[in-house]
């Protein structure tokens, strides 16, 4: 045995040297994490998002919300986001087990009615999961101040959240709103007052409360052209990562009559349709951002 001392403990030395010093570099990353988790408020917040960087393996650097405005196809974006990607979260569908539910309403037919289940999520629901998990959420919130109560300075976590709100051409939105709620467009208004009541006739424009400008003070609000949604979520491939198992076609929820619009007289009386216009501009936030924002920096190049 002891021929062997010697010889042993030779082997055994550069061993030591480098136990020496894997220890060493361990010590320092444990001391550099605690020297980071122990800064400040403000130091972990950017921490946090420096994290959220995009890259192989990594979340987005930011958190993108939807701004589901009645009519604006919403209900079909969400439902294709969910099924293409991760970390979706929305009202009307989440990545979660959105293809199971589309796979059973391509075995037992689409979706004809307003009730609450995986295709219609309720709000309280949405509260109680948390948006800790999610890359991309969409809500058809009652009101505009949903998004800052639970993003407070437009933010989850430090972690920024922009806003997409899609945008449409007034009249038409206005049109479709109408036939959305069976309601009737009278074309016989003869000044601002009746268009203001004509307009109001159609029960669904309540819900532009959805938008306010009021958002851009917290967040950073971004548009595209609703009628673009397919290339949108083309574009999202760009900063979200794909399911494992992808989806297929988007078993269509259909919640409206179909349309006719030979039968609106608003398209016959270009004078009309111009006021209309412009009370809408007047009026209303969200066609006001979108006339703004539509051909800025801020449209979402599709």
């Amino acid at each position: 045995m002891l021929f062997f001392r010697p010889f042993i403990g030779r082997r055994l030395r550069p061993l030591r040297v480098f136990a020496a010093a894997l220890w060493t570099v361990v010590s320092v990353g444990v001391l550099s994490n605690h020297e980071r988790l122990s800064g400040s408020n403000d130091e972990r917040r950017n921490a946090t998002v420096a994290a959220a960087a995009a890259g192989p393996g990594q979340r987005p650097a930011i958190i993108t919300g939807h701004v589901h405005i009645a009519k604006t196809a919403g209900t079909t974006l969400n439902a294709m986001m969910a099924l293409r990607y991760s970390n979706v979260c929305g009202n009307k569908g989440f990545s979660l087990d959105f293809y199971a539910e589309n796979e059973r309403r391509r075995r037992n037919g689409p979706k004809n009615d307003d009730n609450f289940d995986r295709s219609r999520v309720r709000e309280n629901l949405l509260g109680e999961i948390g948006f800790e998990e999610c890359d991309w959420i969409s809500q058809e919130t009652r009101n505009w101040m949903w998004w800052g109560t639970n993003f407070p300075n437009g933010k989850l976590h430090g972690v920024p959240v922009e806003l997409h709100v899609p945008c449409r051409e007034p009249v038409d939105h206005l049109m479709s709103m109408c036939n959305h709620g069976n309601d009737i467009f009278t074309c016989d208004q003869a000044s601002e007052e009746d268009i203001g009541k004509a307009v109001s006739s159609c029960g669904t424009i309540q819900f532009l409360i959805r938008y306010s400008n009021r958002l851009r003070e917290s967040f950073r609000v971004r548009c595209f052209g609703h009628g673009n949604f397919t290339s949108y979520v083309e574009h999202m491939s760009t900063i979200l990562s794909e399911r494992r198992f992808v989806g297929s076609e988007y078993v269509r929820w259909k919640n409206n009559a179909d349309r006719n619009k030979s039968d609106e007289c608003i398209w016959k009386n270009e004078s009309l349709r111009e006021k209309v216009k412009e009370h809408l501009l007047a009026v209303h936030d969200y066609y006001k951002f979108c006339d703004e924002c539509m051909g800025s920096k801020d449209e979402l190049q599709l």
